[in-house]
């Protein structure tokens, strides 16, 4: 059995993309099955995925203590990881809500 991955812009295979980060995303599987006799089935999109990358956020509240009723002020850092590097890097104008 052959399974391909494919992404949506029509791209087949897991080969080294020129900038790994591209890899995250959504993709498709197709599958291709073929028997002994000659016979084989083939299928389209058999199935879907989302390769997603991993995100930090790190928090700082102030002031230190913290009465009911002021105001609390929370600063922090987000980062995502690179593929290329494996290490996280900043992640600039992306919203965070706090709950």
């Amino acid at each position: 059995m052959a399974v391909t991955i494919r992404d949506n812009s029509g791209v087949k295979g897991l080969t080294r993309l020129p900038d790994a980060d591209a890899a995250a995303g959504s993709w498709q599987v197709d599958a291709t099955v073929k028997a002994k006799d000659g016979d084989h089935w083939i299928s389209d999109r058999v199935a879907g995925f989302k390769m997603k990358r991993a995100a930090r956020l790190s928090t700082v509240a102030s002031p230190e203590a913290v009465v009911k009723g002021r105001k609390l002020t929370v600063t922090g850092l987000l980062t995502r990881a690179s593929w290329e590097d494996l290490k996280h890097h900043g992640f600039a104008g992306q919203a965070v809500q706090l709950q």
